[in-house]
């Protein structure tokens, strides 16, 4: 939220898409949905105070699987799978009270089983797709 006046500094975007969240679930943050969703919704509201006329779309990302779970050294926790899962929801509320569009990539692509986090390459072909859209509708 503090670098968001610098990244619009001498821009004058028409739409600006937030797909940010995952990182948010991990354990050690203790966020739920709504807190994540709420900052989200900050850096909109934010936007859109920099930029007038400014047009928002919130993307919710896919949520976690239990392949994250995996690594040792994984920052995640089976909290965490349920707070990704409950991301899609809470965005859609969350732009519904800003009149922000929304997209929810968990509907659209799934992450890879390798990794649990990361979209797999079909995975991002279909989110492309649905935002190329949405875009197109904005």
């Amino acid at each position: 939220l503090d670098a968001l006046p610098g990244c619009l500094a001498g821009e004058a975007p028409d739409v600006l898409v937030l797909l940010l969240g995952t990182n948010d679930c991990k354990a050690a943050y203790r966020a739920d949905a709504a807190q994540i969703a709420a900052g989200m919704a900050a850096l909109g509201q934010a936007a859109q105070a920099r930029c007038p006329g400014l047009k928002v779309a919130l993307v919710a990302p896919a949520p976690l699987s239990a392949a994250a779970l995996a690594p040792a050294d994984t920052p995640y926790s089976a909290a965490s799978l349920r707070t990704a899962a409950a991301l899609g929801k809470a965005y859609r509320a969350a732009a519904l009270a800003n009149g922000f569009a929304f997209l929810d990539a968990g509907l659209l692509a799934a992450v890879s089983p390798l990794d649990g986090e990361h979209l797999t390459a079909a995975g991002h072909g279909a989110l492309a797709g649905a935002l190329a859209a949405l875009l197109q509708t904005l």
